[in-house]
């Protein structure tokens, strides 16, 4: 009669989301009545379909118009639950008024377990054994599939089993035979077992409802944690960015002062230790040699200068872009370690933003610097290209690899090398090379601003 019903059926709604676990009913009754009308549609086609069998059995044996009545009557309920039941679906969830809704559901289960109640009671078999047993079969079958219909509300069970089941068994009660008095006690033996399945139903629904709420609370408060540390970390990420352009306002300004003032003064220097050089002659050689070194010293002191003061922010990334800057770079680093370079560089002069080429600018220059701290390389190779909408860099070395420590997130240069891609929505990775090496690749949005 009755196939068997997923106690899990039916989603919980969003609005139960907020709802609390602290076990009183007013907490879970909006979800049961939603649980009972999405399970309603099978109880109302077994209806439908058993009490036509019923009139199709019975009908050879009674032939009374009150059974025509009775299938009316229930076909007629039916097509009001189903009216009901498509207005409560068609009803915005917001709305809904569940314990109005859950009272019509458990009135119709009243009117449809007591329209089945009276089958016994007015259209019994009395000279048909087999058809007293089919009836009492048709209507105990009812009552089992309701258990796994209506068990989520207790009271929905009961409403529909008691009017349903009650009659037939005080039916054969009514006979006074030894047979007619067993199946009376085998139906109240199979309504106290029904109760009991409706019973440990009921618990495995609420026990579900409660481990929902308690996920879903479980859900939110990890959302609002990741909500925050999402927060948190923009936060970090907007603080970093801040502290790079101060960073690099901070070298460009810098290294404007050390190329224009320590830079002049020192030249100035150079020029008035030349020029006492050229004094008569007859100095002394212990002041003419001191004079020599000094003039070779301020030479040396004003090379440190320039170069640092182009490695705090070359003035050629400024002037002429981050081609040239690369090209400057990579120069440098030849001469300053002796490594081999190879150089490919192809993009569209002036398209990239000052943000993306300080940036890849930097980035470069930390890679290249861990080649000399690092790598023990021979050669290293820098690809520079533009390609569908990005900006690529590669810098890859024959050295031993980057050592795992330095790998870790937590390092610095790997950080500040990231954390400068991430802001411009770009993205750094470090891998290994074969047959040995270390490749650092760099993709950078070129819209990105």
């Amino acid at each position: 009669m009755w196939g068997p019903v997923p106690a899990g059926a039916g989603m919980l709604s969003a609005a139960f989301v907020d709802q609390s676990a602290s076990g009183e009913r007013g907490h879970f009754y909006p979800e049961q009545v939603r649980q009972l009308y999405s399970f309603l549609p099978v109880g109302l086609i077994a209806t439908a379909v058993n009490s036509a069998i019923v009139l199709a059995v019975l009908w050879p044996v009674l032939r009374h118009p009150s059974l025509v009545i009775w299938f009316g009557a229930l076909l007629a309920l039916t097509s009001v639950r189903i009216l009901v039941l498509r207005r409560y679906n068609g009803t915005d969830e917001h709305r809904k008024k569940q314990r109005y809704w859950g009272r019509l559901l458990i009135g119709g289960n009243v009117l449809s377990g007591a329209l089945w109640g009276l089958l016994p009671i007015f259209l019994f078999p009395a000279e048909s054994m087999p058809h007293q047993v089919f009836q009492a079969f048709v209507i105990g079958g009812m009552v089992a599939g309701s258990v796994g219909i209506y068990s989520t509300l207790r009271l929905a069970f009961a409403a529909y089993a008691l009017p349903a089941f009650v009659p037939v068994t005080v039916r054969f009660c009514t006979f006074s035979d030894g047979l007619h008095l067993a199946m009376a006690a085998l139906c109240s033996i199979f309504m106290v077992l029904m109760f009991m399945s409706s019973f440990r139903n009921h618990a495995a629904h609420r026990a579900v409802l409660e481990l929902n709420v308690e996920n879903q609370s479980l859900i939110r408060r990890l959302s609002e944690k990741s909500t925050k540390a999402e927060q948190i970390a923009e936060e970090l990420r907007n603080l970093t960015a801040y502290l790079h352009d101060v960073r690099e306002e901070e070298s460009k300004r810098i290294a404007s002062e050390i190329h224009d003032q320590l830079g002049q003064s020192l030249t100035a220097a150079k020029m008035t230790v030349a020029r006492l050089r050229k004094s008569p002659e007859n100095l002394p050689a212990g002041l003419r040699e001191g004079l020599e070194s000094l003039s070779e010293l301020l030479g040396t002191v004003l090379g440190d200068v320039r170069r640092i003061s182009r490695h705090l922010r070359p003035l050629v990334l400024d002037e002429f872009g981050l081609e040239a800057a690369v090209e400057w770079l990579v120069t440098d680093f030849r001469e300053t370690t002796g490594v081999i370079c190879d150089l490919q560089s192809g993009i569209s002069t002036g398209s990239l933003g000052s943000d993306i080429s300080v940036t890849l600018f930097r980035i470069l220059q930390e890679a290249l610097t861990n080649v000399a701290r690092h790598a023990e390389a021979r050669h290293v190779r820098i690809i520079l290209i533009e390609r569908e909408g990005e900006v690529q860099l590669r810098v890859e070395d024959d050295g031993r690899g980057i050592p795992a420590d330095y790998l870790r997130p937590h390092t610095f240069g790997v950080l500040n090398m990231k954390e400068r891609a991430l802001r411009l929505r770009g993205e750094v990775l470090i891998s290994p090379a074969e047959p040995t090496g270390t490749i650092v690749s760099v993709r950078i949005p070129t819209n990105a601003r």
